[in-house]
């Protein structure tokens, strides 16, 4: 019986290890092929000593406000789940910078349009009228240990998405739209 118990933990350490490196694969695959795109930071937060080595971010994106009418929210041609989890299109222009166009609904995206995941809040007034706000679910951006000064420049969050709107926020970027993280090559 001892035996067996062993076996199962075994297979259930295996699984959990093979999950975590499943993930971590998907995440780097994502950062190789996906489209890169930058959303406007709003005003950043100051770094938290208590807790390490980041700071709290939130984009222009969040403060927005859309409203849409009640036939739109209940039609079932824009793509809103119960559990407020949504994908939007953002528009991109030639530098790579996004702003909302629209929630997914059943349109062809065009070539300067992205699908991105977040979570819609939503606030229903005026009876047949619905407002809602995005939320982008990365709210901390790590960096290396005394380089916080670099990032006070920030303006962009540099994100790479790929086409079903899963994202990974790899950089921040200034005005100007030049990366902060200055990555050492050995050699």
């Amino acid at each position: 019986m001892k035996r067996i118990s062993e076996y199962i933990i075994s297979i259930l350490v295996i699984g959990v290890i093979i999950y975590a490196f499943q993930v971590k694969a998907d995440r780097d695959q994502l950062i190789l092929t996906g489209k890169e795109i930058l959303l406007e930071l709003a005003p950043v937060d100051p770094l938290s000593l208590l807790q390490g080595q980041y700071m709290i971010i939130n984009f222009a994106l969040e403060r927005e406000e859309i409203e849409m009418k009640e036939e739109d929210v209940n039609s079932g041609r824009i793509d809103l789940s119960p559990n407020g989890s949504a994908r939007i299109v953002l528009r991109h222009n030639g530098s790579g910078v996004a702003s909302f166009n629209r929630f997914k609904d059943d349109q062809l995206l065009a070539s300067n349009e992205i699908l991105f995941k977040i979570k819609a809040r939503r606030r229903r007034e005026n009876g047949s009228e619905y407002f809602y706000r995005i939320d982008v679910e990365q709210e901390s951006f790590l960096f290396k240990e005394n380089t916080e000064k670099k990032y006070e420049t920030a303006k962009y969050g540099v994100f790479k998405v790929n086409q079903d709107g899963d994202y990974v926020l790899v950089d921040l970027a200034d005005k100007d739209l030049n990366r902060l993280t200055v990555i050492e090559t050995e050699g």
